[in-house]
């Protein structure tokens, strides 16, 4: 996801949060792209962030149909979930090393990002075969 999508979804999450219904007009206007832009944005928000995102006819703008959703802090590719399960694996070697401090401080912050109902064990738990 390029950084200017980036900042267009959070801000849209953010007026869909705040029920200011934004429109495709006041997308595109917000961030001098096209309304075709936006509407890919909403799209990728209920396709792949799985965003209850419904439209408004009276109020002519989009809304959150479930006030309870948030985004997910942090979307992983299969490659990313590969990458994590390694460094887990690999930090849990480094358990009583001078590296073992900072790996597992790095964890806990990684482990901060996600919801939570995703907790990451700490390396030092974790047992090698």
């Amino acid at each position: 996801m390029a950084k200017n999508q980036i900042e267009r979804i959070a801000w849209i999450d953010m007026a869909l949060r705040e029920q200011s219904f934004p429109t495709r007009a006041r997308i595109a206007e917000r961030f001098e792209v096209a309304t075709r832009t936006g509407d890919r944005d909403l799209e990728y928000m209920r396709d792949r962030l799985g965003a209850p995102i419904d439209y408004d006819a009276a109020r002519r703008g989009f809304y959150y149909s479930d006030s309870g959703f948030y985004l997910p802090r942090v979307y992983l590719s299969e490659g990313d979930a590969m990458a994590l399960f390694l460094a887990h694996h690999f930090g849990s070697l480094w358990r009583d090393t001078p590296l073992a401090e900072g790996a597992e401080k790095a964890w806990r912050r990684l482990g901060e990002l996600f919801p939570e109902h995703v907790q990451l064990p700490t390396p030092a738990r974790c047992r090698m075969p």
